[in-house]
């Protein structure tokens, strides 16, 4: 498998579950690591996410939805 030499940060709206092991594999093959930004879904999407991550440097905010 290729390594990346670099660092690597990603934002996404949410960490569903079945997408840690996804980041997880990613951030294996990042040299200088990975960081992974992420909110949490609204109430009324019924996502179910997840915080476990093994490898990937992980941190959650807040976001302001709009009502568009």
């Amino acid at each position: 498998m290729k390594r990346f030499p670099g660092k690597l940060a990603l934002q996404q709206r949410v960490l569903p579950t079945y997408r840690a092991p996804f980041f997880d594999q990613l951030a294996s093959v990042c040299e200088g690591g990975m960081h992974l930004f992420t909110g949490l879904p609204r109430p009324s999407e019924g996502i179910t996410t997840t915080d476990q991550l093994q490898i990937t440097n992980y941190q959650s905010h807040s976001i302001v939805h709009s009502n568009s």
